[in-house]
């Protein structure tokens, strides 16, 4: 990576012979030399700083180490303040850079769903009824500390939410993605399943290699290969109309679940502009419209039968649910539904 405001041509001989080469072709004040003709203005001096005449007209500017497998790095940092901040920056400006060359593709943004695994070029089979998912995705900071964005890896191959987060532009560099290590939840997998998962563990932090094709993701450590393809082709969405979503969980405060022990008969069905639907215990209809992340329920009205204990509380959060400015995601075949309060409910397509 260079960057300079010059010509660079008579250097070609040192960038040949040295791994590395630092300069600098700008400074704060002209040096006594450069004054007396002896150097031409923005003549680099490498590793010299020390020459440099006066001293006190210089200071020393912030060099950025390039490894050879592309990780950036501060060799040093100069009279710049937050060479972190300037850091952040390149990383950023490089993943951006490779996106839009249009010679290199990247799955970031992307989630992957696999449809083979081989072990020393043999079909291997995961455990029945599961998969590896995998997203990458890059994400703002919330906090103070730290790199101003974050490339995020998440992943799960049947029962922990696993994940990792690292400064943007060096989770897929060099072709290889590379993280320390990986949280997630906790959840107690019986024995089968929680080996499989360790197992995924193991191949995702020793930086596998990755090759993208189109719509397909290849990862390969060693003798294993994991082959995966984009989700929204390998499971599509379902359509939001048209389709019966039952009710399979309702949300408080956002991001709180409660989930009945026994299935919950509640059902919405939207139909361009209008809604039907149960709410355990009454027929329910009314209007819809939408724009891309909203709905809008209107003229919401049930059937006044009773209900008992058990779906009164159910019938409560969908009524609840179901106003102005209620934002939906569908992801395959789940359906949330969120109003400004933070109350909503989850559901599935049956």
């Amino acid at each position: 990576m260079l960057f300079f405001d010059g010509s660079w041509g008579a250097l070609a001989l040192l960038w040949e012979s040295f791994p590395f080469l630092y300069g600098s072709s700008a400074a704060p004040a002209a040096s006594a030399e450069e004054a007396r003709g002896l150097f031409p203005a923005g003549t680099v001096i490498i590793d010299a700083d020390h020459l440099r005449t006066p001293a006190a007209a210089y200071a020393p500017g912030t060099t950025i180490r390039v490894e050879p497998d592309g990780r950036l790095g501060v060799h040093r940092s100069g009279f710049q303040d937050q060479a972190d901040v300037l850091l952040d920056r390149l990383r950023e400006f490089r993943s951006a850079i490779a996106v839009l060359d249009g010679s290199t593709s990247t799955p970031l943004g992307t989630a992957y769903l696999s449809t083979a695994v081989t072990e020393d070029g043999e079909p291997t089979q995961l455990l029945p009824e599961t998969r590896i998912w995998l997203e990458f995705a890059r994400v703002p900071n919330k906090n103070e500390d730290g790199p101003r964005v974050y490339d995020v890896l998440r992943a799960n191959v049947g029962c922990n939410r696993l994940g990792a987060a690292v400064a943007a532009g060096e989770l897929l560099t060099d072709g290889r993605i590379r993280i320390d290590g990986l949280g997630g939840t906790q959840i107690g997998c019986q024995p089968p399943l929680r080996g499989q998962e360790e197992w995924f563990k193991t191949f995702l932090t020793s930086q596998p290699s990755w090759r993208l094709n189109g719509d397909e993701l290849t990862l390969t450590s060693g003798s294993t290969t994991i082959t995966l393809l984009d989700r929204s082709i390998a499971e599509p969405d379902f359509p939001l109309d048209g389709t019966r979503w039952k009710v399979v969980a309702t949300i408080t405060n956002a991001d709180l679940r409660q989930r009945d022990h026994q299935p919950m008969q509640a059902w919405l069905s939207v139909d361009g502009h209008r809604l039907t639907g149960w709410t355990g215990c009454n027929e329910l209809s009314g209007t819809v419209t939408r724009n891309n992340t909203e709905l809008t329920f209107t003229n919401v009205a049930i059937t006044d039968h009773p209900c008992p204990p058990e779906t009164a509380a159910l019938q409560t959060a969908v009524l609840t649910t179901l106003g102005p400015a209620v934002t939906y995601t569908i992801d395959h075949n789940h359906l949330t539904l969120q109003n400004p309060t933070g109350t909503g409910l989850d559901l599935k397509a049956i």
